[in-house]
């Protein structure tokens, strides 16, 4: 059974929250209630109150998860629960869920007398942004805990409270290796300017978790000093540390780095292959786009996407070689080809597509009718013209992405192309003209239902009983 004070001390200790709400300037806030709340969050709401310890504190990091608001003021009072575990979830639970009114009861919870929960209320803190916290998590600092301290400059950083930078530089070299993790990430976050040497220094830290965090940070900052370090970087005999490396090259922005990154590009292991390609990504190079239309086609999928993600970043002069991608033997470019021209949205692209409609790669072909959509307007005329003069996959096609787009000036020609000599392309047209909602398309569907044609009825009657709905 849960063991949650229920004496009459507990409502005194309580009765400050209001006093603490007014103080924050959090008095008005309301926690609207779901009407009808969800069965999930009722059920853990009642073992929050009725559970285990574990049961206890495994509700409150699923109502956490479940992201409903009727949680909050449950939540609230068990972080008064005497078991220190169900305090913590409730702590981190209350800072996923960005509910302000529970910023006064987590400045309570600094001073809990267990390293776990001041951990857990300083990080939601944080997640809050919640600068009413910001004196006592200073104190936090000092905390005999390296868990405790870590949380409290994350906290300070995500709020860009400066105060904590000498903290935050010494802890570069404390003992605990998660504590240095963190004072690198939380000054990188920052972008702290005064932390580019002490950072450059701990690139040697002797952890590799460390190092990894200290390249990473320096990306964020983007301090040009920082760059050779990181090159050097590169050759750390830890994946891990080559991957943050590289990918803060990139952040930097030299050109002079996209020889290392296209290098790093075709290493053995993924891990890097993916940072290289997103470090491409972030330098914004046009010379790059080779090297990330050959990674297209690469082995690992996380390494292709990145890829791709970055050639998307690169943006406009990306076309040219995206159009030549079509035709690659290896279908992976080709389509992920089609999928950027699409996303970059230049009508340059629409011809290309338009032939790749005709490719016998069926994932290729859904790519392209996919990307035409995307591209929009300047899509529709080719389009048209397609669905008159193309192949019959060309055509068939042509008539949905029309469809598809819901043009009023594809009505006329998807019309004509319920007479097309292909009963794909019939089809395909009566079910555009669906789309298209115009019922003036009843007529001349009602004349292929009577043909009689089995492979087009169903289209047809499906298509009239849409229009004869709207």
């Amino acid at each position: 059974m849960r063991s949650i004070d229920m004496s009459p001390e507990r409502p005194i200790r309580w009765a400050i929250v209001p006093a603490l709400l007014v103080l924050f300037g959090l008095a008005g806030t309301a926690r609207t209630q779901e009407a009808a709340i969800d069965p999930r969050v009722e059920r853990q709401i009642e073992l929050l109150a009725t559970g285990n310890d574990w049961a206890r504190a495994v509700a409150a990091g699923s109502l956490g998860e479940l992201g409903s608001r009727a949680a909050v003021d449950p939540l609230i009072e068990a972080l008064e629960d005497d078991n220190g575990r169900v305090r913590a979830a409730a702590a981190g639970a209350l800072g996923r869920l960005e509910d302000p009114s529970a910023v006064p009861p987590l400045i309570l919870r600094l001073t809990d007398a267990e390293a776990e929960v001041r951990t857990a209320a300083a990080d939601a803190l944080g997640g809050l942004k919640a600068r009413a916290a910001a004196d006592a998590l200073l104190g936090l600092l000092q905390d005999d805990a390296w868990r405790v301290r870590a949380a409290a400059g994350r906290a300070l950083a995500a709020q860009d409270d400066r105060r904590s930078v000498p903290y935050l530089l010494a802890a570069l070299e404390a003992h605990e290796s998660g504590e240095r993790v963190a004072a690198a990430g939380a000054l990188g976050e920052m972008g702290e300017p005064d932390a580019v040497d002490p950072l450059i220094r701990a690139l040697g830290d002797r952890n590799r978790h460390v190092r990894a965090a200290v390249a990473a940070a320096l990306g964020e900052i983007g301090d040009i000093a920082a760059r050779e370090p990181l090159a050097d970087a590169l050759e750390d005999d830890q994946v891990g540390v080559q991957a943050a490396a590289a990918r803060a090259l990139g952040q930097i922005g030299d050109g002079r780095s996209l020889h290392l990154l296209s290098a790093a590009l075709r290493d053995r292991e993924p891990e890097l292959r993916t940072a290289a390609a997103e470090g491409m990504g972030f330098l914004g190079d046009e010379q790059a786009i080779p090297h990330l239309m050959a990674a297209l086609g690469d082995e690992d999928r996380d390494a292709r996407l990145a890829a791709r993600r970055a050639l998307l970043k690169i943006g406009g002069p990306v076309v040219g070689a995206a159009i030549a991608g079509l035709e690659n033997e290896d279908p992976q470019v080709a389509t992920a080809a089609a999928i950027i021209l699409g996303r970059v949205g230049d009508h340059r692209g629409v011809d290309p597509l338009i032939a790749a409609l005709d490719d016998d790669r069926h994932a290729l072909r859904d790519a392209a009718e996919n990307a035409l959509v995307e591209i929009g307007e300047p899509a529709v005329d080719p389009l048209i013209r397609a669905l008159d003069e193309g192949t019959l996959e060309q055509r068939r096609l042509s008539a949905r992405a029309l469809g598809t787009l819901r043009s009023a000036a594809a009505l006329d020609p998807l019309m004509a192309a319920l007479e097309d000599p292909a009963w794909q392309v019939r089809a395909q047209s009566a079910l555009a003209l669906g789309n298209l909602g115009d019922r003036r398309a009843v007529g001349p569907l009602r004349v292929l239902l009577e043909q009689g044609d089995p492979r087009t009825r169903e289209y047809a009657m499906q298509a009239i009983a849409i229009l004869e709905a709207h």
